[in-house]
């Protein structure tokens, strides 16, 4: 027997300022992962961990940087140059210990990527201007990218983040 969310076609949204609840049927959203929201806009991973924002009321979606930019983070290349795995850099604790690689599959690296995304401000009103920020790995390194949307860029590393916001 399948559990009831899996068999549900359509996700519940609900606006707190606006006290607003309303069910949005989007069959390609179904197998991704959310890992956050901010002005309307969802942060998504989708089944290869690349993030991209969606705005569920206007369909819009605007991609991220890819995972490939992190600095632990490697694809593995299909004979037909198709990405089919990773390779993830995880940092030991262990004293004099030096990082290791290891191949991945996508549904691992979910957990070991992407912990949260946040964005300066709502992509809708200056599109070219917000800068992203996120906290990645098993450490919680924080990554930011700026308005080029380029590249993952390495902030801060070697702390313990739980969280973090724009003010």
């Amino acid at each position: 027997m399948q559990p009831q969310w899996q068999k549900e076609q359509w996700f519940t949204m609900y606006s707190i300022p606006d006290k607003f609840q309303f069910k949005l049927e989007e069959p390609f959203l179904h197998e991704k992962l959310f890992i956050g929201s901010q002005y309307g806009w969802l942060i998504v991973l989708d089944q290869h961990c690349e993030p991209f924002l969606f705005n569920p009321l206007t369909g819009e979606s605007i991609p991220l940087p890819s995972i490939t930019t992190l600095l632990t983070v490697r694809p593995c290349h299909s004979i037909t140059g198709d990405i089919v795995s990773y390779f993830a850099i995880i940092y030991c604790f262990i004293e004099d210990s030096s990082p290791f690689s290891y191949y991945t599959h996508e549904d691992y690296l979910r957990e070991i990527t992407f912990k949260k995304v946040v964005i300066s401000s709502n992509p809708s009103v200056v599109s070219s201007n917000f800068v992203a920020a996120a906290l990645v790995g098993l450490v919680s390194d924080l990554v930011g990218v700026g308005p080029d949307k380029g590249t993952w860029n390495l902030l801060r590393e070697e702390e313990l983040y739980m969280d973090i916001m724009f003010r």
